[in-house]
């Protein structure tokens, strides 16, 4: 599967991300893994760590009115969690955060640790 013609996936810039963030418009899937995860992760986000990432752990109840946000530490294995996602049969749109949580953390925004 080639995810990167897929047009049910899209990239967004982070600062793009940010306002739909804080309009509470996103359900974002972290999927670094634990070490990365401890060391600072953006407030509300759900932890899937791509080494056991599981569809069955996303909630998909509320993505009529929600965006499917994934991130990672840079960009690249976000893209291996929406291929997962469409392998599964979803449908929907698949955003990824250009540049990850070092671009998210490059522009100011919050991080927890």
């Amino acid at each position: 599967m080639n995810i990167e013609n897929n047009s049910k996936v899209k990239f967004m810039t982070v600062q793009e991300i940010k306002r739909l963030y804080d309009n509470d418009e996103i359900n974002l899937i972290d999927v670094r893994e634990i070490e990365e995860w401890k060391k600072g992760h953006i407030p509300g986000a759900k932890f899937i760590p791509l080494s056991k990432f599981s569809i069955n752990e996303i909630d998909f109840s509320d993505l009529n009115e929600r965006h499917l946000v994934i991130h990672c530490r840079s960009g690249r294995r976000c893209g291996i969690a929406a291929e997962k996602i469409i392998s599964s049969g979803y449908n929907g749109e698949i955003i990824r955060m250009q540049g990850g949580i070092i671009e998210w953390e490059k522009y100011g925004y919050k991080i927890n640790s």
